[in-house]
């Protein structure tokens, strides 16, 4: 490999998102040769690092009419008290990545004219290779901007309007696809503000972001910058953790429950033969020994299905192992026969350990779901249960993290969502994932606070701090030069003074730098993380849901429609106001045709409180994403049916849905209002369960009770090989500026 294509690798390589550090450290220089614009891919981006090189005076800060420049931030993870303003050049920490692009920067020196040309051929050949991967580093999600820019034939530093009126062609932005597919690639307004490369009002004007400042200071900038800021944005960087029981504790359970019931069987045999009616209540006490291991093992089964937590090894099935051992012993003693052998005790004290060390990876992991219990949030019934939460894996710049969420241990969640395996109709081998609920606790904490638009991105502002922190202490220079001419001062110097400071004093309100930076108000900002909108978080939810199915070999993701689960919830008022359910989730869920609604059906607002006719000639959410991707996906969204409950266990425990008049209502007649609370292969194990009176029913693999309607995408290579689109094609916090 070439010098120059080690450099790219490293440049190309992950780099984590850096705040201002809390400490200078090695200074830096801007190289105005042609590879000035490379030299910004790091920590600083190209407007500060081009200021820099050019104000003159940057050194130690003496104080200046009392003016002192505040220390830096502390760390990004903690809120430091707000310390006393020291003189401090403010200078970066050298990342792997700078050091990277040194290298390149002496290759460049040696032949200018092509360093340039050369990592732009390589970006773009990366992109065109592996479209909406961030040039190969991503199997699940792209970025659309990412790729236009690397695509883009200017690869020396332009105008920074240029690069806005790019962005501001609505046509040419909201046109863009992958090369030789129906996969949408436009950019979108909400991708240019997360990232902080400029940020657009509802009309579409700039009015924030890295190329502001650059537009306003007449700086230029390169792709290289804008690549490097989209690298390092947050929705880039975000990380799944899926909880979900593992290490097959429910088959160890199986496995250690029956060897014991052989075990005993065989013992009660042994008992029998021998012809001893005094020896009757050994034979009784293992009976029901027997009944408390089937038991345990059924529990277990539908714990591990339903995703209960706190598992723990059924005690029972080691008593029993235990008594067994006690028993023969005594026998052996009265009668001279052994019930069991050592060989055979070892084993089911073997099997038993089993059960435990799968519980204890399970704890160790942190691996188990928290939810499964919560009943009223899904449909009951699923083979495997899952919960998987999207977070960011790093401190937010500047402390702005986000704490809460329902799962404490686990700092900087966006969402969350829950979803079930089953099994299809068409052939119950292939399996189905149903989401039962998607959630962000980041968001609706916002929404309740209202803080929404109290916001501040932190992310990439590290060009605005370092810039205006540096053009201030500029100023200070300047009015330390004028200042210390002392008593030869003119009237035109003081004028120039007294206008710096003023210059100054704005800077210091206006702008993202290090006296705002440390002020207790910036401390006092919301958390920011990515994808506030319902929308936008649903999206991602569901494509990567897609790509966990693809990866899993599961052939359908579906979507639980509200009239099984969510509608529950919501049922009141009487006559022409009754209501069945909330329209949010109608309108996100949907039925089970799609729709976000029935005829005649009335839906509540839960946040406005009215009784509305049913949004039913409307696509709910979700749906909605599945029609969008099946046609750039070469797949199909459409009503499928899905199993109630694992379709090889015929025992069901099964409840009604809805009273009758309800069920009637939401067009669910006869068994299309039952659900299966569990299922068991044998009788046995569906009594031993039994709780509450609940019915048992024997229904078969192929009959269509066993089965429900749900709206559904159907997997395809296409979705395993080609990552999704970050953003979704529509919409933006606040308007679609580009669709």
């Amino acid at each position: 490999m070439s010098d120059v294509n080690k450099t790219i690798e490293e440049i190309l390589a992950e780099e984590p998102t850096n705040a201002v550090p809390a400490k200078p450290d090695e200074g830096f220089d801007y190289d105005p040769s042609p590879v000035g614009g490379l030299l910004t891919l790091g920590a600083v981006g190209g407007a500060a690092a081009y200021f820099l090189n050019r104000a003159p005076g940057i050194g130690r800060v003496a104080r200046v009419f009392g003016t002192k420049i505040p220390r830096n931030p502390e760390t990004r993870n903690t809120v430091p008290a707000i310390k006393d303003q020291v003189d401090e050049v403010l200078e970066i920490v050298p990342t792997k990545m700078d050091r990277a692009k040194s290298v390149l920067a002496e290759q460049a020196q040696r032949k200018p004219s092509n360093t340039f040309d050369e990592l732009g051929k390589q970006i773009k050949a990366r992109v065109d290779l592996n479209p909406l991967s961030v040039g190969g580093k991503s199997t699940r999600f792209g970025s659309a901007a990412y790729d236009f820019l690397a695509k883009h034939p200017s690869n020396k530093p332009i105008k920074a309007k240029n690069w806005i009126n790019e962005f501001q062609n609505e046509n040419r932005m909201g046109t863009l696809k992958v090369p030789n597919t129906k996969i949408r690639s436009n950019i979108t307004r909400e991708e240019l503000e997360e990232t902080n490369i400029a940020k657009f009002d509802k009309d579409g004007k700039l009015i924030g972001g890295f190329l502001k400042v650059a537009d306003e200071k007449n700086i230029p900038v390169s792709k290289f910058d804008l690549l490097s800021m989209i690298e390092k944005s947050p929705a880039l960087n975000l990380k799944t953790k899926r909880h979900f029981y593992v290490a097959d504790v429910d088959k160890k359970t199986d496995l250690a429950a029956n060897l014991f019931v052989a075990k005993a069987n065989q013992a009660i045999q042994k008992i029998d033969n021998l012809n001893d009616k005094s020896l009757d209540k050994y034979k009784d006490d293992l009976q029901n020994l027997i009944i408390d291991a089937k038991n345990q093992k059924s529990v277990m089964q539908e714990l591990v299905a339903t995703g209960k937590p706190n598992i723990y090894a059924p005690k029972e099935i080691n008593v029993g192992a235990g008594k067994l051992n006690e028993f023969s012993d005594e026998i052996k003693k009265l009668k001279g026969v052994e019930l069991i052998s050592k060989q055979e005790a070892d084993e089911l004290a073997s099997a038993y350990r089993n059960i435990e060390r799968a519980v204890q990876v399970n704890k160790n992991q942190a691996s188990m779901p928290k939810y499964g219990q919560e009943f009223s949030y899904r449909e009951r019934g699923s083979e495997k249960y899952f919960e998987d939460v999207v977070y960011y894996p790093k401190d937010v710049p500047f402390g702005l993290n986000y704490t809460g969420g329902h799962y404490d241990k686990l700092k900087n969640q966006i969402l969350h969502t829950r979803y079930g395996m089953r099994s299809l109709q068409e052939n119950p081998n292939k399996k189905v994932y149903a989401i039962d609920e998607i959630q962000s606790d980041y968001s609706r904490s916002l929404e309740d606070a209202d803080k929404v638009g109290k916001r501040l991105n932190p992310f990439n502002i590290e060009q605005e701090y370092v810039f205006y922190t540096a053009l201030i202490k500029n100023k200070i220079n300047q009015m330390r030069e004028l200042t210390g001419k002392g008593l030869k001062m003119s009237v035109d110097d003081q004028k120039k003074v007294r206008a710096l400071d003023n210059d100054i004093e704005e800077l210091k309100k206006s702008t993202v730098n290090a006296f705002n930076m440390n002020s207790q108000k910036f401390r006092e900002l919301p958390p920011y993380l990515p994808m506030l909108e319902r929308a936008q978080y649903n999206d991602y939810a569901v494509k990567n849901l897609i790509k966990q199915a693809a990866d899993d070999g599961v052939e359908w993701v579906a979507v639980n429609p509200v009239e099984r689960i969510h509608v529950g919830r919501n049922i009141g008022g009487s006559g022409a106001d009754k209501y069945f359910g909330a329209k949010g989730n109608w309108n996100v869920y949907g039925g089970a045709d799609g729709r976000a609604g029935m005829k005649g059906l009335k839906n509540k607002s839960i946040k406005k409180g009215d009784v509305t006719e049913s949004n039913y000639q409307m696509t709910a959410q979700i749906p909605e994403i599945f029609k969008k991707l099946a046609k750039q996906y070469n797949s199909e969204a459409r009503m499928i049916k899905i199993s109630k409950s694992d379709p090889t266990k015929p025992y069901k425990i099964v409840e009604e849905i809805h009273n009758k008049t309800t069920a009637n209502k939401l067009k669910l007649k006869g068994a299309a209002n039952e659900r299966h609370i569990a299922a068991f292969k044998t009788q046995d194990e569906a009594n031993a369960y039994r709780a509450g009176g609940k019915d048992i029913k024997v229904i078969n693999t192929d009959d269509p009770d066993n089965y429900y309607n749900a709206f559904a995408i159907k997997i395809t290579p296409e979705m395993k090989g080609t990552p999704f689109k970050l953003y979704r094609n529509q919409g933006g916090l606040v308007v679609n500026l580009f669709a």
